[in-house]
């Protein structure tokens, strides 16, 4: 599933300084971990319709050109699949561009797809606020 959404940040420098502060504004990460140079480990909770995930995974972040963010994210749940998505942020007039594809594998992909686009739009919105947060609590 792909979709795309402009964040109301004005400040991208500030927003994107610290690579976990960053990955701690998803909603529903509980851990990040450096594992090296961009390599990140992390634990999340979540939930799609009324079933809660305990996942794992990695990202990888990288800045292929100027003023952008690409994350690589792959979080498994044993039992229920595998998230793989990239998402890609860029500065733009106005904001920072999000783009992102996330296939679901599993049963996740069986059975959840339909509720993905609530689910990427709630936590695009949860995003946006811990993002502006962070922001906000930088020193300038």
């Amino acid at each position: 599933m792909k979709f795309s959404e402009t964040l109301r940040v004005s400040d991208w420098e500030a927003a994107t300084r610290d690579p976990v502060a960053l990955i701690r504004c998803i909603p529903g990460v509980q851990s990040v971990e450096a594992v090296e140079a961009n390599s990140y480990r992390l634990q999340a909770v979540n939930g799609i319709g009324p079933v809660r995930l305990k996942l794992q995974g990695t990202a990888r972040i990288s800045a292929p050109e100027p003023r952008t963010l690409v994350a690589d994210v792959t979080l498994q749940e044993p039992i229920a699949g595998t998230i793989y998505g990239t998402f890609r942020l860029k500065a733009e007039e106005g904001g920072i561009a999000l783009d992102a594809d996330v296939t679901l594998g599993g049963r996740l992909g069986e059975f959840a797809q339909p509720l993905l686009r609530k689910k990427a739009d709630e936590t695009v919105k949860g995003f946006q606020k811990n993002l502006e947060a962070l922001v906000a609590s930088l020193p300038r």
